[in-house]
């Protein structure tokens, strides 16, 4: 897979998986998410699931950090962050419309 901006902008690749977000964004996420001791992270609109599989490691190392992603088209998200499910109860993405009832 090339790591080029090939598409519309969107260069980073954590573990190989498109993230619709830059490096620096990403860190500054992560960064929050450690200084204020975030417990649970919601993320309406997974897509692919790039920043996901970077919140999927801190479920596994902070035992009271909980992940909820919601995508609306399972179809775009990759089948190797889906399987991340299986690893934690704390891991979950649903495949959902948030503005339904």
């Amino acid at each position: 897979m090339r790591t080029q901006d090939e598409w519309n902008g969107i260069t980073s690749l954590p573990y190989g998986t498109i993230m619709g977000h830059t490096w620096h964004e990403a860190g500054q996420i992560l960064r929050v998410v450690n200084d204020y001791d975030v417990t649970a992270f919601v993320e309406v609109g997974t897509n692919v699931g790039g920043l996901t599989s970077l919140l999927f490691g801190r479920t596994a190392v902070i035992a009271d950090f909980k992940y909820l992603g919601l995508e609306l088209d399972f179809n775009i998200v990759n089948p190797h962050v889906l399987a991340l499910r299986s690893f934690s109860p704390r891991f979950r993405i649903l495949n959902l419309d948030c503005f339904s009832e």
